[in-house]
């Protein structure tokens, strides 16, 4: 379970989890699934959020409250897969999903996710280049996620979201952290932007 949010982690791969994502009605169920979301409602995509508890690091660096969930890498990318076979016209924007970017890790289904996904949204873009990871780590996964720009018909397009003040009550929170970790947006924009991300920056999380 989320401790920050209190939702519910789940196997996004399980074949009946997935079903029930695309078929699910409002009306019947309260909840939206997708068909409702993207062809009753005519949206343009989705935003899968949290996608980066997948990750192997998901636990060590940045700490969270979280254990470690890297077993549901494969699900992630099945479920991306799923939504890009299904609905091939609509936008599939993943929070996170950096260790996905890099092919040494997840191998031949690289190719599936680079050829389902539109965009890389990179979630606490400066935090991460700036402080978490500002060494080598930070360098090699912007290298890998800016390698799937490409020209082909095939990659996705980087975006890199921050906040300038981060007021959550949490252990990476900012404020528990001394931040924030720039002190005007321009400084984000002027590290992003020439590398060919969109960037943008909202007031806060909460």
């Amino acid at each position: 379970q989320n401790a920050e949010w209190g939702g519910l982690y789940v196997e996004s791969g399980h074949p009946q989890w997935m079903s029930f994502l695309i078929d699910a009605w409002y009306e019947t169920y309260g909840v939206a699934g997708f068909d409702y979301v993207l062809n009753y409602l005519e949206m343009d995509g989705v935003f899968l959020d949290t996608i980066g508890v997948s990750a192997p690091w998901s636990y060590m660096a940045p700490p969270t409250y979280f254990g470690d969930y890297y077993w549901i890498g494969d699900g992630h990318l099945d479920f991306m897969a799923r939504l890009g076979y299904i609905y091939p016209d609509k936008l599939i924007i993943p929070n996170r999903p950096n260790h996905l970017c890099v092919k040494e890790w997840i191998g031949k289904r690289y190719n599936d996710f680079i050829q389902y996904v539109n965009g890389v949204y990179w979630e606490s873009y400066i935090p991460d280049m700036q402080f978490w990871w500002k060494d080598d780590n930070g360098l090699e996964l912007e290298k890998a996620i800016l390698a799937g720009i490409r020209d082909d018909g095939i990659g996705y397009t980087p975006m890199a979201l921050d906040y300038y003040r981060v007021v959550i009550e949490a252990q990476e929170g900012g404020e528990y952290q001394g931040a924030p970790w720039f002190t005007a947006p321009r400084e984000q924009m002027e590290l992003a932007e020439p590398k060919g991300m969109i960037t943008a920056v909202a007031p806060s999380r909460s």
